[in-house]
This record gives structure tokens, sequence and C-alpha cells, in this order.
């Protein structure tokens, strides 16, 4: 029997959303009163120590979602990855995500033992996650009432971000769940990272560290991630647990560089240098299209720059990471402007700022029971939700067009899980962005998939290309675009080395796929890749918004490229060693346990001394 056969109370998935909470049938207050509550002391008492069925809350990213779209990231594939690999393991896991378009199926069974939650928080469409505060209400109120509809009740709740984390604060006062918590970023290392460029408010800051306190567990993805919570955060050290993120081998493995390139009608005879994911300021994309300047004008070497990935056509440039002192050294290698027209992109940040006055009211209620994560009048920690307060904080299903919703089953696609999922923000692979690239190589026919921002660039990718102009190498940088999953692994192949340089980066995906598909690595000392990349072994380590640094590096592995070879094999073990997502998953799965046999241990007395009494 599959871990979700058993009957669900939820909703029929072919009549849409029938009702407006997106639950079924309207109750009574009194009936939901008769619903049976979670109790940590007999839940705890009664469950084996091993997890059976896990809700894992990921607000913004969707494992459904388009790799490469906006706000398809790592945590995409992380959660994606990390899902079906627990499944695998028999537990049964329910992803929640707000519905983000209408069309969408309430329900999705998305893989064996895997079901995808779309939750009716604010409208159907896509809100930038500065801006998802204002709906965490209505979010965490419809986790809620799903959870106690279901036969069993979940054993633990995984929340993915900041603002998941708020909804698993919910879970656990009104349900007794226990959660773990993976952040992803870190609001503080962002904004020491990224300046006024983050998007988001200060508050950000207090909440993550309210959850870092209320969790059972954090998971951090690095050791970095660990220090960072620790030294910025006062985190207490004994809740924190260093997992990494992962690649798939049935996706990502060694390719004869001569056939990959020849399928991408890549010249066998250049050096190639190969960046890979979402095109926004804090990857630093501009430093890599910098340093084959100089690998071409000051160390004379045929080099050409392919950069797979797209941006959002909607958002704002960044800050050019440029220094005086790197236009210096550029112009002293004889580098020229290629024309002057196309400023550099406006300041901005890399998603819309997400008004301060709404996350004020979200961290005063995440501070207090009452406000934004209030179930009206304490009813739902009485064992009710209060009808009236949920339906008011759902969307009604008229308002988002009901009529529409029901269709879109085909929209969500069998496996496009991927967000990074094995390419976008941090890698791991998908159709990333197209942007619009006019230059679009798609030799195998795979020119399938329909880009929102076909036939022009975001902001960012428009001061990329200029970038590339302005250094007089505009014919040696191959913009891809956005590309299919299953031809990542030929551009992988098709380098002969991948550079990934950003200013911050939480772990870094993309450096693992490219060890896994045995090529060396120059990657930003930074996050995660500081950790998965072994300078001098796999690659090398460089400064961040250094070109000169990574150019050398290059050059060093172009006259060396035995070296390189080597980097790349030993990277390949090192990534199957340590890096796969079966591996994490058990890492996750131990992370799991502990948090539940110390939920039993808790409250082990209080049970015992009411056995006792009776």
């Amino acid at each position: 029997m599959k871990p979700h056969d058993a009957p669900t109370i939820a909703v029929s998935l072919d009549a849409g959303w029938p009702g407006d909470d997106g639950l079924g049938p309207a109750r009574s207050d009194e009936a939901d009163a008769k619903l049976p509550q979670a109790s940590a002391i007999t839940h705890a008492d009664a469950a084996p120590a091993l997890p059976r069925r896990i809700a894992m809350i990921s607000d913004h990213a969707s494992p459904l979602a388009e790799p490469g779209s906006i706000d398809c990231g790592g945590q995409n594939v992380y959660v994606a990855q990390l899902a079906r690999e627990l499944a695998r393991a028999g537990v049964a896991v329910d992803i929640f995500t707000r519905r983000n378009a209408p069309g969408l199926r309430p329900v999705v069974d998305w893989l064996d033992g895997v079901r995808v939650i779309h939750v009716p928080a604010g409208p159907a469409r896509h809100v930038p996650k500065e801006q998802m505060l204002p709906y965490i209400d209505a979010f965490a109120r419809f986790v809620a009432r799903f959870a106690r509809r279901q036969p069993a009740m979940y054993d633990l709740v995984h929340a993915n971000f900041f603002m998941s984390g708020m909804v698993a604060a919910h879970l656990r006062r009104t349900l007794n769940l226990p959660f773990v918590i993976t952040f992803h970023a870190l609001g503080q290392v962002r904004r020491l990272a990224q300046g006024t460029a983050d998007g988001f408010p200060v508050q950000r800051v207090q909440i993550e560290s309210d959850l870092m306190r209320d969790a059972g567990r954090v998971i951090a993805e690095c050791p970095q991630d660990r220090l960072d919570m620790e030294h910025l955060y006062d985190a207490p050290s004994p809740r924190i647990a260093v997992v990494p993120c992962g690649f798939s081998p049935a996706e990502f493995w060694p390719v004869p560089m001569r056939e990959a390139r020849q399928r991408l009608r890549i010249p066998g005879s250049r050096f190639v240098v190969l960046q890979l994911g979402r095109m926004v300021p804090r990857k630093g994309v501009d430093t890599v299209i910098q340093s084959v300047a100089m690998l071409r004008q000051r160390h004379g070497v045929d080099a050409e720059l392919v950069i797979v990935g797209g941006d959002d056509p909607t958002a704002e440039a960044g800050h050019v990471s440029t220094t005086p002192a790197i236009q210096a050294a550029l112009q002293q290698a004889g580098n020229g402007a290629d024309g002057a027209d196309g400023a550099d992109g406006a300041d901005g940040a890399d998603g819309a700022d997400g008004g301060s006055d709404a996350l004020d009211g979200a961290r005063r209620a995440f501070d207090s029971a009452s406000g934004v994560i209030d179930d009206g009048a304490g009813a739902e920690g009485a064992g009710a939700e209060g009808a009236g307060a949920e339906g008011a904080g759902a969307e009604g299903a008229g308002a988002e067009g009901a009529g529409a919703e029901g269709a879109g089953a085909g929209a969500l696609g069998a496996d496009t899980d991927g967000a990074d999922t094995a390419t976008t923000a941090d890698g791991a692979g998908g159709t990333l962005g197209d942007g619009g690239n006019t230059t679009r190589h798609d030799p195998i026919g795979r020119d399938r998939l329909q880009d929102p921002a076909s036939g022009h660039d975001g902001a960012e990718l428009a001061r990329l290309r200029q970038l590339a102009r302005e250094l007089g190498i505009a014919a040696h940088v191959r913009f891809e675009g956005r590309q299919p999953r299953d031809i990542l692994r030929d551009y992988y192949a098709a380098a002969d080395v991948f550079a990934s340089t950003p200013w911050y980066e939480p772990f870094g995906i993309t450096p693992v796929e490219a060890m896994a598909c045995a090529r060396a690595v120059v990657g930003a000392g930074v996050g995660g890749i500081k950790n998965t990349v072994l300078d001098g072994i796999t690659g090398y380590l460089v400064p961040p918004r250094d070109p000169e640094a990574l150019a050398d590096r290059l050059a060093r592995l172009q006259r060396q490229p035995e070296r390189a070879q080597r980097m790349g094999q030993l990277g390949r073990v090192r990534a199957c060693e340590h890096y796969t997502w079966q591996r994490v998953a058990q890492q996750v799965m131990t992370v799991y346990t502990e948090v539940l046999e110390e939920t039993r241990a808790a409250h082990r007395p209080a049970f015992l001394s009411s056995q006792e009494s009776a």
C-alpha cells in the first residue's frame, strides 16, 4: 500500500477549489472542534522514532516550478530531491507551497509517496518572495486545517525559508508538531553581501533569530552557514546540524567533451569556460565576464565563455560590482569600450521590496498569538480554528477564478523539479531562463520550452550583455539562456572549467554538479563553495569580485590541461562520496529521528504520571 493510499478528507482533484478555504465542504465550528487533536504526549509515546509522515513547507519554491523561472532556485531543487529520496525510504511527504497561478490542481500526486498541495494564500499569480509576508497568515491556517482533516497526523514539519518557518511555528503551537528548518539564505548575511540591494526589510533578521530558538533543529547547509548562525544570531549550537545539498547521479555523470561540443556546436579547439545559474547580481556573473576578457587580452588565451541561465524580465538590475581598480586593470590589458550606449543597470534589488509596513505587521503577529497568524479568539488552540476567520484569511474560489482552477494538470509537468534542480539559482538543473537570446543554440531540437521572457532580456541579462560589449568580447560570450534539464550534462561536459563566483552562496549546487561531471571548478571562497571545492585538488578558490584572481587560475588550468583533467576526476570522486541526494536524505532522516526522540523524552514523564494517577 502506498503511503498516501488512505482516503483523504480533502478535495476532489477534478472539482477545483470547492470552498473559500480550499478544504472541501464547509464545517461548523462545532464539527471542527470534534476533529482529533494532535498531542505531543500521546503522539510521542505511540509513534516510532523514525518518521512516517512529513509535512514539508516551501512557501515560494514549488518542486513543480519551471526551472529558471522567477524566484526558482536552489530551494526548489532541495525540496524536490529531498522529498523524492525520503519517499524512496518509505516516508510519506506532503509539500505545501503557495498557489501562484490559476489552473493548478489543489492536490497533485506528484511521485509515489509525495504530494504537492497548492495553498490558496494570496493572489493566484507570482508574488515576489519579498512581498509574501501578508499572506503567511492564510497559509499557516490552511495548512493546520488540512493537517487536521487527514487520516493520520504528521510526525514532523520541515520548513524551508524563514516564512515557512513562521508556518511551522504556528503548527507547533496549535498542533504540537515538532519542526526543523532549513533557511537556505540568512537575512543578516544577505545584507552584509548585498547592502541596499537586498529587498527584505531588517525585521527578517529577528524572525530568523526567534525561529532558531523555537525549532527542534536548524539544518545548516555548510559549516559557514552554521558559523553565521552562531556569530550573527547567537543561535544555540546544539540545535544546529550541518547537512549539505546534493546532486543526482542519474542526471549528472561524465560525458566525452568532443561529443558534448558537437551536440552543442561549440568549437573543439577553444578553451571553454562555463557559468550556469540564475542571472541575478549576487551570482557574480559579471566577474566571470571580466575574467574572460582578461584571459583573452592579458594571457592570450583563445577563450570562449558560455553562460546558461535566465533572469526576471521585470526585475531591476543590481549594482555593477566592477571597481575602479578592476576597470583600470582591464584598460591596461587593452580592453576597449565597445559602444557606450546602454548604461549599466540602475541600482536595485534582486526582487521587489516587500513593504516594511506589511512585514512589521507579520513580525508583531509572530511575536504574539494575535495578529497575522492568529486564528481568531484562540479558537484553533482550543481545538477549532474558527470558520469565519479561516474563510477570511483564505482566498475565495470565486475571487481567484474557480472556473480556471481545475484545468492545469499539464502545466505541472511530470518531472520538472529543478530549480537549480540542475541549474538555476544554485544550479541544479532544469530549464534556465532564455531571456530572449537571439543566438540561441538548440542543435538537438530541444527548444521546446516556452519562456515568458522570450523576446527580451531582463535588466540583469541586458547589463551583462552590455558589459561584454564594453569589454570587447561580445563575440566570445554565448548567452545560451534557459536550457532543458536533460542537456545540462552536455554543457558541463563541453566546458574545460566551470566558474562560479557569487558574492554570497548558502551552498551552491552547480559546482557540485560540475564536479559530478568531472570538471574542474574555480569558485568564490564563500558559503558552501569553500567546502565543496578543495582548493588545489578539485579546483581553485578565489575571492569574490576578483576577476584578476579568477583569470589567473583559469590561465593556469588552460596551460596545464592534465591538471584540469585530474582535478575533474577527483571532483567526481568527492561528489559521489559526499554529495548525492540519497546521502543527504539519510543525514536529514537522522536529524528527524533525533528531534522525535527528544520530543518523546520531553513528554514521557507527563505521560507516565497520568497513567500512574489513573
